[in-house]
């Protein structure tokens, strides 16, 4: 696993020098994926989805990259990913919730529910 001070932070800081580098070389479309699952460990992954909302600060979309990852599973004591996708579509709404405007899955339909839900949630 990477050592971090504050994963949040240290990973914002990190975002906020690439993206500066992406807009002076003229790109400017740019997507945040703050790589859950990526050399972190699952307290690190549910502070990452928890604090979500703390890389609004760089004004591009934030990519959630949850689905079927290892620490759901492992989480819920689950053999592996197949076990996952209540797992998945419980966290894709907490993401939401806290700010993820992009959902990368692999169950389609189940995420396709998840977001028609938190819509409705959100216009109450």
């Amino acid at each position: 696993y990477t050592s971090y001070e504050d994963i949040c932070l240290d990973i914002v800081d990190y975002f906020i020098k690439k993206t500066t580098l992406a807009k002076e070389a003229g790109i400017i479309d740019m997507i945040i994926d703050p790589g859950i699952g990526f050399s972190k460990n699952i307290q690190q992954n549910f502070l990452l989805i928890k604090q979500l909302s703390i890389f609004q600060i760089l004004h591009k979309p934030i990519l959630l990259g949850i689905s079927r990852k290892s620490f759901l599973y492992k989480t819920l004591q689950k053999e592996n990913a197949s076990e996952a996708l209540n797992a998945t579509t419980a966290m894709h709404m907490a993401g939401l919730i806290n700010g993820a405007n992009i959902l990368r899955v692999h169950d389609v339909a189940a995420a396709q529910e998840c977001i028609t839900l938190y819509n409705a949630y959100m216009a109450s």
